[in-house]
């Protein structure tokens, strides 16, 4: 059995590279790189050299023997009415994608998201216009299951890929 854990906490405080070894002298055996989190215009995924900067990370972990078993593409991935905000991420989503290639991950995490009508058709379009990418890749798109917040309830409920038969 191989353990994994996220980058993403160590690399805000430390960077990448030391993020990799930090995890790997905690005892993890696998990475799962996380490139959620920024605003647009300043997302790290944006920024320039960031491809550059993947590549040294590669060989960062394997210099450990460590290995990226996935990867977590910025996420909400969608927001239903926020035009700006949607044609903003959905590029970094399909730079994650091939983020996730260069680091040798079989699988970029896509979170699934909530709309108010037609939500499996609207994930269904959604995520069918990525699979080109993935393919030229060599990854494989994993839905992470998911709750969100209802306002108007004040509480958590299912959306999308909740649960296993959905």
């Amino acid at each position: 059995m191989k353990t994994s854990t996220q980058t993403c906490q160590p690399a805000r405080k430390f960077g990448n590279e030391e993020a990799v070894r930090m995890i790997y002298e905690a005892g993890f055996d696998c990475l799962d790189h996380s490139m959620f989190g920024g605003k647009p215009g300043s997302a790290l995924i944006e920024q320039e050299g960031f491809l550059a900067d993947m590549k040294k990370l590669r060989k960062t972990a394997d210099s450990y023997g460590m290995e990226f078993n996935q990867t977590h593409a910025p996420f909400a991935s969608f927001r239903e009415g926020e035009d700006d905000y949607n044609q903003w991420v959905k590029p970094l989503i399909i730079k994650a994608i091939e983020v996730t290639g260069i680091l040798g991950a079989k699988y970029v995490v896509i979170h699934p998201f909530f709309v108010s009508e037609n939500k499996k058709q609207a994930n269904m379009d959604f995520f069918g216009s990525l699979i080109p990418f993935a393919k030229k890749n060599g990854v494989s798109i994993a839905l992470e299951n998911l709750f969100t917040y209802d306002p108007d309830k004040d509480c958590l409920v299912k959306a999308v890929c909740a649960d296993g038969p959905e």
